[in-house]
């Protein structure tokens, strides 16, 4: 099996979100107070979809609205 080491530098500041992030149950935003806690590192399906939004962009084949016909679906996979 390959291993691929993946560095990313941030452009802006970022945080690697969890599951349970963001849950409001019956609250009213407006009203709430509440902190974040990011992960130490990415989740992996994160850098997954990451690396490949930058090789469909690389290979042209990346819409900006994402709208997609059969053939480009196929020629994505």
């Amino acid at each position: 099996m390959r291993q691929y080491l993946v560095k990313m530098r941030p452009l802006e500041p970022y945080t690697f979100g969890k599951e349970q992030g963001f849950k409001f149950k019956n609250v009213k935003i407006e009203q709430t107070t509440y902190f974040i806690k990011s992960n130490d590192i990415p989740e992996q399906t994160t850098v997954l979809g990451m690396l490949r939004y930058f090789l469909l962009k690389g290979k042209g084949i990346l819409k900006k609205d994402f709208c997609y016909t059969d053939a480009e679906k196929k020629a994505m996979d």
